[in-house]
């Protein structure tokens, strides 16, 4: 038994414990928190010592609805290590089918438990005892895991009734416009899943969001479109759409000064972008952009959500509301997370329960 019905969920986002990203969760409203399952790798949160302040930042954003829950890649630190890292890394330590992480887990009665992949050796003592906390299991599969998808199928097929309450995370990393010609091979390793674990529910994710906004206007959501492929050959039986929630797959390393100020429409299918490369005093240029947003063919001001209203505020003025890449990137991801979670369902995107305040 799951804690949540797999194969009924529309939308699986893969969301980084990161200031945009909590805040664009956060104000979401409640019944798209309750549709949607997020998954999280457990990292750091901002410059804090402590892993419960991870867990508080994720309470405050996301109450305790069920998640997927996962252990983010070791930090390469050129500082002496905080607390926070240390407990991490014994969750990450393989030691008796990695007991530390199945300890953690027990006490945190709203983590989907994801399966660790570091030990094949000792995966199924992992996954049974994973299974004894009765919530679904998560198998996350990056693409250097692609090579071992057959045999860590088997192993956990074994354990479970054709990999019932299983939900697979396929992450093809980041990508571009490339991404629609992989569509066969989607299929080929879904295929493979499903050899093992029939019933397991399937999410496959990517990230084509941009890095260079220079003369962009407007972008496919290539993600979008590889899951609508895909499933138009395979079926849409147990396949989840997912992506990075409007994020990268890679963290975009410093070095090129401040971006200019932008403001982002996420649309059901489309990026628009709004750019403002004048090089002028950065308030004005988010205000600019914010009105040349609304001003456009892309702007939906029916759309009631927390990063309408941001853009909105913004338009009028508002020197608080879209003032940085942080809170731009907030209010993009806001929302890109409605408009996925009801893509393709007119009815419901426009049913919030937002209040708004003229």
């Amino acid at each position: 038994m799951a804690l949540r019905q797999f194969d009924s969920l529309p939308y699986v986002p893969m969301l980084t414990i990161s200031v945009a990203e909590m805040r664009a969760l956060e104000e979401l409203p409640e019944r798209d928190k309750d549709l949607l399952l997020p998954y999280f790798q457990l990292r750091p949160w901002g410059v804090s010592h402590e892993l419960d302040n991870t867990l508080s930042r994720l309470s405050d954003a996301y109450g305790d609805r069920p998640f997927l829950t996962d252990l983010c890649e070791p930090a390469v630190l050129d500082v002496e290590p905080r607390p926070v890292h240390r407990a991490l890394d014994l969750l990450r330590r393989p030691d008796a089918a990695y007991a530390s992480w199945c300890d953690f887990l027990e006490d945190q009665p709203n983590m989907i438990p994801v399966v660790q992949l570091g030990e094949l050796d000792s995966l199924g003592q992992q996954v049974d005892r994973l299974l004894r906390l009765n919530r679904g299991l998560g198998l996350y599969l990056p693409a250097q895991a692609f090579g071992r998808i057959r045999d860590i199928a088997r192993i956990i097929g074994e354990r479970t009734t054709d990999g019932l309450d299983v939900c697979v995370i396929l992450d093809l990393g980041q990508r571009s416009q490339d991404l629609l010609g992989t569509q066969a091979t989607t299929v080929g390793l879904i295929r493979a899943v499903r050899e093992r674990l029939r019933d397991a529910s399937i999410a496959v994710s990517a990230s084509s969001f941009p890095s260079d906004f220079v003369g962009l206007r407007e972008q496919p959501i290539f993600e979008r479109r590889h899951h609508d492929g895909v499933v138009s050959v395979e079926g849409g039986g147990g396949i989840i759409f997912s992506d990075r929630g409007s994020a990268r797959a890679q963290k975009q390393m410093g070095g090129g000064g401040t971006p200019a100020p932008r403001v982002d429409l996420a649309g059901s299918s489309d990026w628009s972008f709004f750019r403002d490369g004048s090089g002028g005093p950065r308030p004005e240029g988010y205000i600019a952009q914010a009105r040349a947003a609304m001003a456009s063919a892309a702007w939906d001001g029916d759309l009631r959500v927390w990063g309408v209203q941001m853009i909105e505020r913004t338009a009028g003025g508002d020197r608080n509301a879209v003032k940085s890449p942080t809170s731009a990137a907030a209010a993009r991801i806001n929302m890109h997370l409605h408009q996925q979670l009801f893509y393709g369902d007119a009815g419901s995107l426009y049913q919030t329960d937002e209040e708004w305040v003229d």
